[in-house]
């Protein structure tokens, strides 16, 4: 069943030390959603090692690949719908 969009406020993103990764806003159907995108998640985006992405890094190559990232939120959001959503490298390979 496909959902209503989610809305991702990149522009909102932000480094998380917790998850090793970036978090980004976003408003789904049925409110706030926050994607958190693992720093293996980036690092899939660039075909490198999760040690070569830096946090510097982290936020530029989320705006370059805001398409990627948004289709993989998508596709988790529309198989089962939670206000955390955590993209790691597996579901970036899959939205490529």
């Amino acid at each position: 069943m496909s959902r209503p969009p989610l809305h991702c406020l990149f522009d909102k993103a932000l480094w998380s030390r917790e998850r090793d990764g970036v978090d980004l806003p976003a408003q789904g159907a049925q409110g706030a959603v926050t994607i958190s995108v693992t720093r293996a998640g980036l690092a899939a985006l660039v075909a490198k090692d999760r040690s070569e992405v830096s946090a510097d890094a982290a936020l530029s190559l989320l705006q370059a690949h805001s398409e990627v990232v948004g289709r993989a939120a998508q596709t988790s959001y529309d198989q089962e719908p939670r206000t955390v959503i955590i993209i790691d490298y597996a579901d970036i390979e899959r939205a490529l």
